[in-house]
């Protein structure tokens, strides 16, 4: 698969199950399904989700969306946790729900670049996204670093 959720909305011990899966399967992106309107917790500081997205990212170019679990819209504003996330990587999906997320990375392109990943991801193209909602300096700062 090209595309695949990771749920951070719960607190995680670490993240070997899915550095496992990462080894055997060719990954564009990774849906983290985010608590609340994005937090991710883990146990130990040394396991953090800013930590795995700033490494993928670097180590194998996987670009990383945020959704949240109760559909509640994305805000990397909010916390200090969802802010780092921001700074890691993290592309908010705003209001966008987590199945047409993940159902919509899953059909596109699977050689397109990281940049072109995050445009389609913000394209509207059925009104599964408010695009009145992006923040386009934060999506102009993700794709500095996806670039």
């Amino acid at each position: 698969e090209q595309a695949v959720i990771y749920n951070v909305n719960l607190v995680r011990a670490n993240h070997q199950g899915l550095l496992k899966y990462l080894s055997t399967h060719a990954v564009k992106g990774i849906i983290l399904n985010l608590y609340h309107s994005g937090t991710a917790n883990v146990e130990k500081p040394g396991e953090s989700v800013v930590e795995l997205v700033e490494g993928l990212r670097k180590e194998k170019g996987i670009v990383f969306f945020g959704v949240t679990e109760n559909g509640e819209p994305v805000d990397l504003h909010a916390y200090e946790t969802s802010v780092r996330l921001r700074e890691a990587g993290v592309v908010p999906l705003y209001d966008m729900l987590r199945d047409v997320a993940i159902a919509k990375l899953r059909l596109l392109d699977k050689d397109a670049s990281a940049v072109k990943l995050v445009e389609a991801m913000l394209h509207s193209d059925v009104g599964e996204i408010d695009e009145q909602r992006i923040v386009a300096e934060d999506i102009a700062a993700l794709k500095h670093l996806y670039s």
